[in-house]
């Protein structure tokens, strides 16, 4: 049996209410071990944004990214990637992989001739911001080391981030 809670106004926890999104086709490259923002243009942030109409209510955040790591003369070809929060006028915050010291995603060639990792990233994120103002969520990445290459919508894919606001 399926319990659904019903709010005042009629409307059961977990209903979709609005839905937004934006695509990205902009092709960018870094080497940078330290986090970096994905950009829809040359040193612009990309970023999908929604503002919620109840502070109860929740951000679903369905992100499709497509990036490709490589190491051409080498063994790892991994990287990390974080999502990140700017509430109004606010400073970015990170609110998931928030504790990522060692980029676990791309992949590890054991016999340490180069690698070349290429596919969509889709982590799915259910997002608490208790604010009705503006929400925009970004991406960084960062390579795990020195040599790695990690590239974002490289030979013409493009990437999605769409954003969902449910009912709290």
């Amino acid at each position: 049996m399926a319990l659904t809670k019903i709010l005042a106004g009629g409307m059961s926890a977990g209903t979709v209410i609005q839905t937004l999104s934006s695509s990205n086709s902009y092709e960018f490259s870094t080497s940078s071990t330290s986090f970096v923002d994905l950009e829809s243009s040359s040193g612009t942030a990309w970023e999908t944004a929604i503002t919620p109409s109840s502070t109860s209510n929740k951000i679903l955040i369905l992100p499709s990214i497509h990036i490709r790591s490589l190491d051409s003369d080498s063994h790892s070809a991994r990287f990390a990637l974080t999502i990140q929060s700017k509430i109004g006028s606010g400073s970015p915050s990170t609110i998931f992989n928030t504790s990522v010291s060692q980029g676990r995603l791309g992949g590890y060639d054991y016999g340490g001739s180069g690698l070349q990792v290429a596919s969509y990233y889709n982590t799915i994120f259910l997002y608490s911001p208790s604010t009705t103002s503006e929400v925009k969520i970004r991406f960084q990445v960062r390579a795990s080391g020195s040599g790695v290459t990690v590239e974002h919508n490289s030979d013409d894919y493009d990437s999605l981030c769409v954003l969902q606001e449910v009912v709290g």
